[in-house]
């Protein structure tokens, strides 16, 4: 687990939980 792919994924869900929730 690489710090940059860590907070890309990281990044991911947050971008995903969001547009779920909009």
């Amino acid at each position: 687990m690489s710090l940059k792919g860590s907070k890309t994924e990281q990044n991911l869900k947050d971008a995903f939980a969001g547009e779920s929730q909009a």
